[in-house]
């Protein structure tokens, strides 16, 4: 069965859903107990919408990612890998502009606070540094599943 005739496998994005749901919660946590011990304490729920913003926006941008790694594989030529390391300035870019649009949206628009996310140099260099580990986490996962995927044989 080629892959044009394959039915869609629901798999990855409900290995991706528990991945990022847990990731949600885990970057909640964290944060919630570093501004603990900094001595302000915020509240579990509005750091849960901080994360939810952020990985929406990740899961959104999950199929370019696994189209990138499709056209451009990481280990068939040295030129893919300047590809996706390339690719991490509009990851980036995509991501902060994304999560800090949805936060406004929802604590100015919905929850009826004040939002503010400081486009400083700080500010954008401490979200490039992160996000240039998600892309790699995200691509190693995006690997990983393409090569279950292939390596599944179906009946």
């Amino acid at each position: 069965m080629s892959a044009e005739e394959r039915p869609f496998d629901w798999r990855v994005p409900a290995i991706w859903a528990v991945l990022l749901t847990f990731s949600v919660f885990a970057h909640a946590y964290v944060e919630v107990a570093n501004q603990a011990r900094g001595g302000q304490p915020t509240g579990f729920g509005r750091v849960l919408i901080i994360e939810v913003c952020s990985h929406l926006v990740v899961a959104a941008l999950l199929p370019a990612i696994y189209w990138m790694h499709r056209r451009w594989p990481i280990g068939s030529r040295p030129r893919n890998l300047l590809i996706h390391v390339l690719g991490i300035v509009p990851f980036s870019i995509a991501h902060t502009v994304g999560m800090a649009a949805l936060r406004f949206v929802w604590f100015s628009g919905i929850a009826g606070e004040a939002y503010a996310f400081p486009l400083s140099i700080d500010r954008l260099t401490y979200e490039f540094a992160k996000d240039i580990f998600s892309y790699g986490l995200l691509s190693a996962g995006t690997v990983a599943l393409i090569w279950v995927g292939e390596s599944t044989v179906k009946l």
